[in-house]
């Protein structure tokens, strides 16, 4: 399968001995150009979730992948606001709160992780080089 571009979350990895892995992404962006932010994000979660299934229905101790999504808008005085960011995967796509459109950038944070399988298919559909290549 050949990876997809990835223009506003950018990935970087780091990897276990045995393969494992953990994808860390941050995009930072104007409130108007968020949609296609979220829109990225939620396609690598879409992947991420038909592939390897949802994380939640995993038993703990056998877990295929997992994720964490953050994202928070910068405001007056060097503040941040939550804005509630969670993946639906029934509908395939991030719910938020509404960014304010006149403060600051928004930050996504995008976190996966799984095991070596997991890994090997995550940097093959997104075109993204792991440690030991």
């Amino acid at each position: 399968m050949s990876g997809m571009e990835l223009n506003y979350l950018n990935f970087d990895v780091s990897e276990d001995d045995n393969g494992a892995a953990s994808w860390d992404a941050m995009a930072s962006t104007l409130p108007v150009r968020l949609p296609e932010a979220l829109r990225e994000a939620s396609a690598v979660l879409q992947w991420a979730h038909s592939a390897f299934g949802t994380p939640e229905g995993n038993d703990e101790g056998l877990a295929q992948w997992d994720f964490d999504l953050q994202l928070a808008q910068e405001v007056a005085g060097g503040a941040t606001r939550d804005l509630n960011a969670r993946f639906d995967a029934a509908a395939g796509r991030i719910e938020t709160i509404p960014a304010l459109s006149d403060a600051g950038y928004c930050v996504l944070t995008l976190t996966l992780s799984g095991p070596a399988a997991f890994a090997a298919a995550f940097s093959d559909r997104f075109g993204l080089a792991s440690l030991g290549e």
